[in-house]
């Protein structure tokens, strides 16, 4: 347990993690996968007998999910030793969490934000308090509106349908000089436009099978009335302007009500200041 004056003490995790990326080579910097947030949004259901380790499995699988999707190579490289070793997730969760939230967009920092406020009054105090320290130690952070982005790209899972095959999917593709596969045009009101397709995203796999060449898609797609896509597009720099967290408010009502005078004190001065300060 730990209680910092916020204002003045930076997080001993972010400036380890500020001085290992800038030691990575560009090439072990990767983006941040669509499918990252799954093990997190499947919030155990209550379960009476059961719910205690069901919990540490659900905080279990969040941490090996955040770290695998880590841009870092070094947190990467942890997912193996963590799926053998599972008391040791309460401990990297936090860090986990910090590595991966300033390389994902602010809609998706707010998902993974909601799914943590959503656990944290129902679940174990184990579980609680590891969520409580996340949030405590990134508290430095909240308040940081110019947030550095080394890697802005995501990937985006889409799936894609057409009533008939004989219908169009309305997605024109181009080769770059790169070779890769890119979005060059969607027809308007089209099932792509529909389904959210980004304009200018590279495609990255047709129903799961990566493409080299335009030239494969038309039969990739032969016959097929639904088809699924993953792209990797660059996010817009704005909405990096600042990160999202779990509410203060949520986090003083949640420590008071389960009793964690420390955690509650704690976040109650941090409510205090912010309604002072605004």
């Amino acid at each position: 347990m730990f209680i910092r004056d916020r204002p003045t003490t930076a997080s001993t995790f972010m400036t380890a993690l500020q001085v290992s990326s800038a030691k990575q080579k560009k090439d072990t910097m990767l983006a941040v996968p669509a499918s990252f947030m799954d093990p997190i949004t499947r919030i155990p259901k209550a379960h009476r007998r059961r719910k205690e380790i069901m919990w540490i499995n659900w905080l279990h699988r969040s941490t090996i999910s955040l770290l695998e999707a880590s841009p870092h190579a070094f947190l990467r490289a942890l997912s193996p030793i963590l799926r053998e070793h599972n008391g040791l997730s309460r401990g990297i969760f936090p860090l986990a969490v910090a590595s991966i939230l300033k390389h994902i967009s602010y809609e998706r920092q707010r998902d993974l934000m909601s799914a943590f406020a959503t656990a944290l009054p129902v679940c174990p105090a184990d579980v609680q308090q590891a969520i409580f320290e996340m949030a405590e130690f990134m508290e430095c952070e909240r308040d940081e509106r110019t947030i550095e982005v080394s890697h802005p790209y995501e990937d985006l899972a889409i799936v894609v349908q057409r009533s008939t095959p004989e219908d169009k999917f309305g997605i024109n593709y181009d080769m770059t000089k790169s070779n890769k596969i890119v979005v060059s045009r969607l027809a308007a009101g089209g099932c792509g436009e529909r389904a959210g397709v980004p304009l200018g995203a590279e495609l990255i796999s047709l129903n799961g099978v990566a493409m080299k060449s335009t030239s494969e898609l038309r039969s990739a797609i032969e016959g097929f009335t639904s088809i699924s896509l993953v792209f990797r597009r660059r996010i817009p720099s704005e909405v990096f302007r600042e990160q999202t967290f779990i509410s203060t408010k949520t986090l003083a009502q949640v420590s008071t009500n389960v009793g964690l005078h420390a955690k509650a004190i704690y976040f109650n001065e941090q409510l205090m200041h912010k309604t002072l300060l605004y």
